[in-house]
């Protein structure tokens, strides 16, 4: 019997987190870890605690596809507003700075952060390891 690889094992960490996320259009979860590959922060997209719910209806952009809203689409205007707060963002939030500098930070999604996320990763200073492995969707 093998172990499952480090960087496998903390995607599918990321993946469960993932099916708690608070959007239509896409789950992302993420997890960091330290340098001493233990878990600092986790975190999933969705709207802020109390906020509007993308799975009720009520943010703009989950209720349009993706012909209306393309997926490279500003998140912050316009009709493709939207409530939610990133998977890497929210884990960045909530985690301790102290022990996520240097770390590394895995996405289950299939395709880089996006902008705005990747320049908090760049201020944490976190390595991104992202699922390119699972399959493209669509929106990001």
């Amino acid at each position: 019997m093998s172990r499952l690889a480090r960087d496998r094992g903390w995607l599918l960490v990321a993946e469960a987190i993932a099916a708690r996320a608070d959007c239509r259009r896409r789950q992302i979860g993420a997890v960091i870890v330290d340098n001493h590959d233990r878990i600092v922060s986790t975190g999933r997209n969705g709207s802020p605690p109390g906020g509007p719910s993308c799975l009720s209806g009520e943010c703009p952009r989950g209720l349009l596809t993706n012909e209306e809203v393309p997926p490279d689409s500003s998140y912050d205007s316009g009709i493709g507003k939207c409530v939610a707060v990133h998977a890497e963002a929210n884990a960045i939030i909530f985690g301790d700075p102290t022990r996520m500098r240097g770390g590394k930070i895995y996405i289950s999604c299939p395709v880089p952060p996006c902008p705005g996320c990747q320049r908090l990763i760049d201020g944490m200073g976190l390595e991104v390891i992202f699922n390119s492995l699972k399959e493209n969707h669509e929106d990001r």
